[in-house]
Parts: structure tokens; C-alpha cells; sequence
């Protein structure tokens, strides 16, 4: 198998986590909230700082009564970008 370079696996994970991230507001959609929380945080492992995946992961750990796994969530998101106006 031939190496890719740097730059072409960065660009396949950042697909890949939009790819998992979509799929995640599919399940969410629908009300899968298991398989969209697992979804969100295979998104996050792929790619730590998108916010996107956290504030969502953070809604629906709220609507599960985890409110402190929520506001985790959250304040890592404030770190990520603390002016971005999907957090609030």
C-alpha cells in the first residue's frame, strides 16, 4: 500500500468526520439519541475542535438529564472558539 502524503490524510479525515458528523444529525433527526451521542463522539475523535459535533452531543446529553456531561461539552467548545455564535 502506498503511503499518502500528510496533507492528503488530513484532508480524507476532515471528509470522513463531516461524512460521521452528518450521519450523526441523521440519527439525531430520527431520534436515534444512542447512535447519534456514539456518532457525535467518533466525530470528536476524528476531529477534536469541531464545534458543531460537540454543541450537539451537549444538547442531547442536556435532554438526557446529563448536565454535567453537557456543560462539558460546551465549555470544550468555548475553548475551541469562544465567539462562535452556534455555543449560545
Amino acid at each position: 500500500q502506498r503511503e499518502q502524503p500528510l496533507s492528503q490524510d488530513s484532508n480524507q479525515e476532515e471528509r470522513n468526520a463531516a461524512a460521521l458528523f452528518n450521519l450523526g444529525v441523521i440519527y439525531d433527526d430520527i431520534g436515534d439519541y444512542q447512535r447519534a451521542k456514539e456518532t457525535y463522539r467518533e466525530v470528536l475523535h476524528v476531529e477534536p475542535t469541531m464545534i458543531e459535533a460537540k454543541v450537539n452531543l451537549a444538547i442531547i446529553l442536556d435532554k438526557e438529564g446529563l448536565s454535567q456531561d453537557s456543560l462539558t461539552q460546551y465549555k470544550d467548545a468555548l475553548k475551541v472558539n469562544p465567539k462562535e455564535p452556534k455555543i449560545y
